[in-house]
């Protein structure tokens, strides 16, 4: 109770065609749009690239994994996300990600859609030091529906969950405490993953405008793209097809040299992250799978005296505890075929219609489960009135809430500090 205040801060160029699906942004290398080897430069879109696969033969499905590799390689090298890491590098060696700190640096902008950046509460980077602790979620019982693939001719199921607990990642600094981050384990990365989680995210399975693939690969700490098979390890070039890296569809993962000299999978820590965007219909969430480098989630994972908050045992934790290195899609297809995924997806939406990710709404959960929702949360959403501050009593929609309760408003640092020694009895912080 007598620790820090929480806080809560609220021309003339040619145009070139999108190179990724919805809710990616274009990529920037200096190569001009021509032809390399057997894939274009710039690469098609990833929802071109995998149309013809769906439902179509193991050829077709064997060639969008070699293209998809191809597009992959390219975004990597691009200029936007170079610049990405570097800015991000930047970042992590400025000092000002001290804890509760007030306000976080900006961080760069990469694959958010429109309505996410609207929203501004799920950004999909964190930082590279963004210190978390994992605590305990339960997910009581409940009946929760399963929502498949339509396109690829499958069919919603339903069943009942019955109850459980998740391990949560909790930030001790203001970043994605709104959001909720679900560990699910360590895994690998095959080139099959890239098709999986292409048509998994396609654009066209649902109405409003969310990341491409891309973001499911992508490390919110560092930024940095898994790659199942980088050209460094094969001695592929962009658009290079002859190499043939995916002669099997679960292709070996691509491997770090030890001191020892011999090669070790890189692997990565899997989490489920709820994105959050505001659209027409108001305010919509959507579970993402995100490959964390297993190096930058050990940095800032931070110990707590709990027994499931011990290092060893989160490092080693697994929703699948029987499978000792499972590929990526393998692991979040587990999440949501056990309901696992349905259930933390209920809870979300039950969050959002309570207000605590947002105080300038307050919402009602939508009964809706449409083609236009396809299991998405939807929140009706109402604007609030406008907040007063707890101290001087200036009324203004700026104003601040405690990062702790999010129950009383502030207009600024010093009216919070004045109010503190009495706030910070009631905070339960």
């Amino acid at each position: 109770g007598g620790g820090e205040m929480p806080t809560n801060k609220k021309k003339g160029k040619k145009k070139v065609k999108k190179s990724q699906s919805s809710g990616a942004a274009a990529s920037s290398a200096s190569s001009n749009p021509t032809s390399s080897g057997s894939f274009a430069i710039p690469p098609r879109s990833n929802d071109d690239i995998i149309k013809p696969s769906i439902n179509g033969s193991p050829a077709l499905k064997k060639q969008a994994i070699q293209e998809l590799q191809h597009a992959l390689d390219y975004e990597i090298n691009s200029e936007r996300h170079q610049a990405v890491i570097s800015q991000i590098e930047k970042l992590s060696n400025d000092d000002h990600h001290s804890l509760d700190d007030a306000p976080p640096p900006k961080l760069p902008i990469t694959y958010e859609s429109p309505g996410m950046l609207d929203a501004n509460i799920t950004p999909l980077l964190y930082g590279k030091r963004a210190p978390f602790e994992i605590v305990k979620m339960v997910l009581p019982p409940c009946d929760v529906q399963i929502m498949k693939d339509e396109g690829m001719g499958q069919k919603d199921e339903f069943k009942r969950w019955p109850g459980g607990e998740a391990l949560a990642m909790e930030f001790r600094t203001k970043k994605g405490k709104s959001s909720v981050n679900i560990l699910l384990g360590e895994c690998r990365v095959v080139g099959e993953d890239l098709w999986d989680y292409a048509v998994q995210y396609r654009s066209d399975r649902t109405k409003f405008v969310w990341p491409g693939y891309f973001a499911n690969l992508q490390c919110p700490f560092c930024a940095r793209l898994a790659n199942p098979n980088p050209p460094a390890a094969t001695g592929r070039t962009s658009g290079d097809k002859s190499s043939d890296v995916n002669d099997q569809d679960k292709s070996e993962p691509a491997s770090t040299s030890t001191s020892s000299g011999t090669a070790a999978p890189k692997t990565y820590m899997m989490i489920i992250q709820m994105l959050i965007q505001i659209t027409q219909k108001g305010m919509a969430s959507r579970l993402l799978p995100r490959l964390c480098c297993k190096d930058c989630f050990e940095t800032n994972l931070v110990e707590n005296r709990f027994p499931w908050g011990a290092r060893d045992r989160v490092m080693k934790y697994s929703i699948l505890p029987f499978q000792l290195l499972p590929n990526a899609y393998d692991l979040s297809i587990t999440f949501e075929s056990t309901g696992m995924g349905a259930a933390v997806g209920d809870l979300t939406t039950k969050i959002m219609a309570s207000g605590s990710v947002s105080d300038k709404f307050k919402g009602r959960v939508s009964k809706s489960k449409t083609k236009a929702n396809r299991g998405q949360g939807v929140v009706k959403l109402k604007p609030l009135a406008q907040p007063t501050c707890h101290v001087c009593g200036l009324k203004s929609k700026e104003l601040s809430s405690c990062g702790g309760c999010h129950k009383v408003f502030y207009c600024g640092r010093d009216c919070q500090k004045k109010d503190w020694k009495r706030h910070k009895l009631e905070c339960g912080v």
